[in-house]
C-alpha cells in the first residue's frame, strides 16, 4: 500500500463517472467501492475504511530538524544480520546439547569411579 495519500474533495455518484463500462462500475459497487475526487482531480474508487483514512489523515510539513532514529529500527537492522550456521544450530538444539553434555559427564563418572576415589 502506498504511504501518499491524496486529500479527497467529495464523493461522486457512480453515474457522474466517465472513462468506465456499466459492468465495471457495477462491480466496483458490488465489491463495496464508491467513486471519490480527490485534490489532484483524479478519480479514485475506494472502500469506506479507505475514505476514512484519507479523511483522518493529517498533513505535516517538511521540518528543518531531521527526526532522531528510534531504537527499534537499529534493533531492527541488528537482527536482520545473518547468524552462522553453528550458533544458529546451537541456539536451536541447546537442550539436547546440555542433556548429551550430562549424560556423557555422568558415564565418565561412573567408569572411572575407582580413580576418583
Amino acid at each position: 500500500m502506498r504511504k501518499e495519500k491524496h486529500d479527497i474533495i467529495q464523493v461522486l455518484d457512480p453515474d457522474e463517472v466517465t472513462g468506465l463500462t456499466d459492468a465495471q462500475k457495477k462491480h466496483y459497487l458490488s465489491l463495496g467501492y464508491q467513486p471519490c475526487k480527490l485534490a489532484s482531480g483524479r478519480i479514485k474508487w475506494l472502500n469506506m475504511g479507505q475514505q476514512a483514512a484519507m479523511l483522518t489523515k493529517k498533513r505535516h510539513g517538511y521540518s528543518i530538524i531531521p527526526k532522531a532514529k528510534t531504537r527499534d529500527s537499529s534493533t531492527r537492522r541488528r537482527r536482520s544480520v545473518e547468524i552462522s550456521p553453528f550458533r544458529e544450530f546451537v541456539r536451536r538444539n541447546w537442550i539436547i546439547i546440555l542433556l548429551a553434555l550430562i549424560i556423557i559427564a555422568l558415564l565418565c563418572v561412573v567408569k572411572y569411579w575407582n580413580l576418583i576415589m
